[in-house]
């Protein structure tokens, strides 16, 4: 039950794993034991899911944090400026950064995602839920880590990053790109995540050889 509603969470909500499950950056022990700052995101929570109305449909709402990529920076010990990684002497005042700590904060945004409550892999996600409040669990809906998570997918036989992948695919066929920008919360529009079937394909290249011998 657990598995099934990580799965159908990930597809219906367009989310990475770390953006269900958590994440501490950075992931390095050895880097986190010389940053100042450590971002830690706990992943979400049975609190984050309500049910809701959206223009007379009913849906189930989802809060979580979208991730970014990690961008470490090299802290000054003097100013607390924040270098790039491959700099030798503070930007601003010139100390040595031989022995400088790193810095990991990254940007916070939530957002919350709709899901219509008659869509059918919705019920794997609404039978986990129903069960973690019966037994008055209110912290993370998926206690796993996400090394756990990859192996249960690939017993499964599915990649956690290509579940993404699907469901643009799926709704690239009536959104459009900024439409789907806004639908995977990307900051650009994400044309390499869309994978045509190769019918639709096939039926393109022979509308596109009726023109030309037209």
């Amino acid at each position: 039950m657990r598995d099934a509603s990580l799965l159908a969470f990930e597809f219906l909500f367009k989310t990475r794993v770390s953006e269900g499950l958590g994440r501490i950056y950075p992931e390095d022990k050895r880097i986190r034991e010389r940053s100042i700052e450590i971002d830690k995101y706990e992943g979400v929570k049975v609190s984050d899911f309500q049910t809701a109305t959206v223009k007379g449909r009913e849906v189930l709402r989802c809060r979580f944090r979208v991730l970014k990529r990690g961008r470490r920076k090299k802290m000054c010990p003097s100013c607390d400026q924040r270098n790039a990684l491959d700099s030798h002497y503070c930007r601003k005042c010139g100390s040595d950064l031989a022995e400088a700590q790193y810095g990991s904060r990254l940007k916070e945004v939530y957002v919350w995602d709709s899901v219509r409550l008659d869509d059918p892999f919705l019920v794997y996600i609404l039978e986990w839920l129903e069960y973690l409040q019966e037994h008055g669990h209110v912290g993370r809906v998926w206690e796993i880590s996400r090394q756990r998570a990859w192996q249960i997918m690939e017993k499964l036989g599915i990649m956690n990053h290509t579940q993404r992948h699907f469901r643009a695919s799926q709704l690239a066929d009536v959104l459009d790109p900024f439409e789907l920008k806004e639908a995977l919360h990307r900051e650009t529009i994400p044309v390499e995540y869309v994978h045509r079937a190769e019918g639709r394909r096939l039926a393109k290249e022979e509308e596109a050889d009726k023109i030309w011998a037209g």
